[in-house]
């Protein structure tokens, strides 16, 4: 898909994709990180964007509060506002169709033609 995610093309409203809340516990590599308010299932958060303290990092692993990203926060502490979006990986199927239910939208080709 060619459309960036929540541009009017796309159609995904980002404030409603997006929550807010404080970080309660912080892993030694300060890549996972317990966050409150979260109950969604596994998943939910991947390919989304977490931003604390005017950092942002890409999710790559969700599970209710453990969140785990993809680098490093530089500057990170308990009781810090995290705000949290899902993501899109520019897939029919998965993203745009199955966390969104989006297809109609969708900015890509489904199926790229070959020659025999």
């Amino acid at each position: 898909c060619n459309w960036k995610f929540g541009s009017p093309e796309c159609g995904v409203d980002l404030a409603s994709v997006t929550v807010t809340g404080t970080v309660q516990e912080i892993s030694g590599d300060l890549k996972t990180l317990t966050l409150s308010g979260r109950t969604e299932p596994e998943g939910y958060y991947v390919d989304g964007v977490l931003t604390i303290g005017g950092e942002s990092r890409h999710v790559m692993a969700s599970n209710g509060m453990i969140v785990t990203v993809d680098y490093p926060f530089a500057s990170v502490e308990v009781g810090q506002s995290y705000t949290l979006r899902r993501g899109c990986n520019k897939t029919y199927d998965e993203s745009c169709v199955g966390r969104f239910d989006n297809g109609h939208r969708f900015g890509g080709f489904l199926s790229v033609p070959t020659s025999d």
